[in-house]
């Protein structure tokens, strides 16, 4: 059975600053990282102990000198192994390479399907108003322009429910969905790749788990999504991108929405 680690899971969820925030959290769980009242964050020798990823080992290397968490998730997320943790992505088939054409499709269609409507009923109640303004188009029975109408609306809402996160493939998006039905708070690290460390979990603040206050937490980058630099549901091309919603800025918060092939 195939495996998916929390980082990968945090960049679906809310592309590559949720995946820092994630390898983040782990070290602090661990005891590798240390948080001073203030919010500084601070590397600690544990014998026998060390990173897990390749993103875990760029944050400890960031923290030889202590750095606010904000520029630590900072340069996490903007960092080659994040760009490789998508890469990572994308050859399993959970990202795609660029953002999908079909998100900016099918309101288009929404938009189509009534105007079809009413060339319908047009063509029933005053045929002679398309010979009118349109006569080289060929008289068509004005039901073929209610069963137009009723295509595309299908279709549109086939593509509105199949591909709403732009960047995630079908198999992303399930995946995704799958973790936050699963997460609880006796998982923090699962929290925080679903909800990122500014969420909740049963009524807890999962910051809280780590030791982070929330005035240390509201200093992280803002909230993402699918947007053009983010991961799931939005990942640029040199970024991974996911946690939000469809609308975004970063990759932390868009590896962003799922979506199908």
């Amino acid at each position: 059975m195939t495996t998916h680690t929390p980082e990968e899971l945090g960049c679906l969820a809310g592309g590559p600053a949720r995946a820092a925030e994630v390898a983040l959290a782990r070290l602090i769980q661990a005891g590798l990282v240390r948080v001073s009242r203030e919010g500084v964050l601070s590397a600690v020798h544990v014998p026998g102990t060390g990173p897990a990823t390749t993103l875990e080992a760029q944050i400890l290397s960031s923290l030889r000198h202590g750095r606010h968490l904000n520029d630590v998730i900072h340069g996490a997320f903007s960092s080659a192994e994040a760009a490789g943790l998508r890469a990572h992505l994308i050859n399993r088939r959970l990202l795609r390479r660029r953002r999908s054409l079909r998100p900016r499709l099918y309101p288009w269609l929404f938009m189509l399907a009534p105007l079809l409507m009413v060339a319908g009923v047009l063509n029933a109640v005053a045929p002679e108003l398309q010979r009118e303004f349109v006569p080289q188009l060929p008289e068509f029975p004005f039901w073929y322009f209610f069963a137009a109408a009723a295509a595309v609306f299908v279709l549109g809402s086939v593509l509105a429910v199949r591909d709403p996160g732009r960047l995630r493939t079908r198999a992303g998006y399930v995946l995704m969905k799958r973790a936050q039905r699963r997460v609880n708070a006796h998982d923090p690290v699962g929290a925080v790749a679903v909800h990122g460390l500014r969420g909740r979990i049963g009524g807890l603040a999962i910051a809280g788990m780590f030791g982070l206050s929330a005035l240390v937490v509201g200093t992280l980058p803002g909230r993402d999504s699918t947007g053009s630099s983010s991961c799931g549901g939005g990942c640029s091309s040199s970024s991974c991108s996911s946690g939000g919603g469809d609308g975004g800025s970063s990759c932390g918060g868009g590896c962003g929405g799922g979506g199908g092939d």
